[in-house]
């Protein structure tokens, strides 16, 4: 069988994923991409929920026997330090200990008592864009938004919100495999300037805690334990980093989906607040706001197939292409609001599934509502459309949008 030419680089790749997906899971379910250390690329639903849900795979690249080594004062070395720190890159106890930790602070009850700012924080932006007759969904809206919400959830001032916007742009920037050295090290210098901030917010709510995430982190406490200050600033840049991202790329796709599929908008138009939350679920499923996720095992691991992933290899899972698995989800490339989404793998699956994924949820509905009387009146040009040029991203950098009355 001949492999498929898979060019994860590709500008064209970028722009629309979805075609390369389907030949590597018909043709190539493993692939191998070229190069001195195994890097293997899996696509298949079955193949990318197992290994999401397996503890002898890590998060953590620095068990990667081909991970270069970084020179001294290198800015990635510093984000890399950042992100070996952070819960995302723990196994076994020491992850199991944050995530009690840190799940106190996202009750339910919490991020429902945002719903009302948040409302008011989409209205408001959106307000100076229904005078427009054009304006960039992207960068006027939908970037905006997580930022500020997670500011908010943090307990940020709201003069300082600007501020911490800039920090988590840049920071964002520089979290991705293909940034610059400008960008690197920006988003480096931007990790420093967070923590300065955050280190003295801290202590202001150590003596007056309020109602807000920050506080409630401060507070929890299992069997004696809390969380330090190092793990304190080590979660707000991740909330930042990865919860701002994903929101806001759902925000773009999910309106583009609609636009693409009017018949789709109609139903939803016609439909309830259920039939939207469900139609959210189908925007992460149609178009997801991620391409791979980054595991390392542990030790060998056999999949189904007979095939062996080899310990201490870079491991690839297409989590964008699982979600169009037509083995799993039948006409996988339709857009359909009223799917039956059970075995969706939106939020991931096992210990590292997406611990912001209520908030998400909440900022997509919200943004996706304020927008549904727009969405019949605006159109866009496909060559207008830029695309994030990333391994790990599925989103746009620009997302310009025209009324037609």
């Amino acid at each position: 069988m001949t492999t498929p030419a898979f060019d994860l680089y590709s500008p064209a790749f970028h722009a629309d994923p979805h075609a390369a997906y389907r030949r590597l899971r018909d043709e190539a379910p493993l692939y191998r991409l070229p190069a001195p250390h195994p890097i293997h690329v899996l696509t298949r639903h079955a193949d990318v929920a197992r290994l999401l849900a397996d503890d002898r795979m890590t998060m953590n690249i620095m068990a990667w026997e081909g991970r270069a080594p970084l020179a001294a004062g290198d800015p990635r070395a510093r984000i890399l330090r950042e992100a070996m720190t952070s819960m995302a890159t723990q196994d076994g106890a020491a992850h199991a200990r944050l995530r009690k930790l840190v799940n106190k602070g996202f009750a339910p009850r919490a991020i429902a008592s945002l719903e009302a700012s948040l409302e008011k924080l989409v209205r408001d932006a959106l307000a100076p864009l229904a005078r427009r007759d054009r304006f960039d969904l992207h960068r006027e809206f939908a970037q905006r938004i997580p930022v500020v919400t997670i500011a908010r959830l943090i307990g940020v001032p709201e003069e300082d919100e600007e501020r911490f916007a800039t920090w988590a742009h840049r920071m964002i920037a520089a979290a991705d495999p293909l940034a610059d050295d400008a960008a690197t090290a920006s988003g480096a210098d931007s990790i420093d300037e967070l923590y300065a901030y955050l280190g003295v917010l801290i202590e202001a709510r150590r003596g007056e805690p309020r109602e807000d995430l920050l506080s409630r982190l401060l507070a929890a406490e299992e069997e004696g334990d809390r969380l330090t200050r190092d793990e304190l600033l080590s979660l707000c840049q991740v909330l930042l980093v990865a919860g701002a991202e994903t929101t806001t790329n759902l925000i773009d796709l999910g309106v583009k989906a609609l636009l693409d599929h009017p018949a789709e908008l109609a139903r939803l138009e016609q439909g309830d607040g259920a039939l939207l939350e469900n139609a959210i679920e189908e925007m992460l499923r149609f178009d997801h706001p991620g391409k791979f996720l980054n595991r390392v095992p542990h030790e060998d691991v056999r999949l189904e197939s007979g095939d062996v992933l080899r310990a201490r290899s870079l491991v690839l899972l297409g989590i964008g292409s699982a979600q169009r698995d037509e083995r799993v989800f039948s006409d996988a490339d339709r857009f359909d609001v009223t799917r039956d989404l059970r075995e969706s793998l939106a939020f991931g699956r096992g210990r590292h599934s997406c611990l912001g994924a209520s908030l998400a949820r909440l900022e997509g509905k919200l943004a996706l509502a304020a927008l549904m009387p727009w969405l019949a009146h605006l159109r866009y040009d496909p060559a207008r459309l830029r695309w994030r040029q990333s391994l790990v991203v599925r989103g746009m950098e620009s997302f310009p949008l025209e009324k037609t009355r």
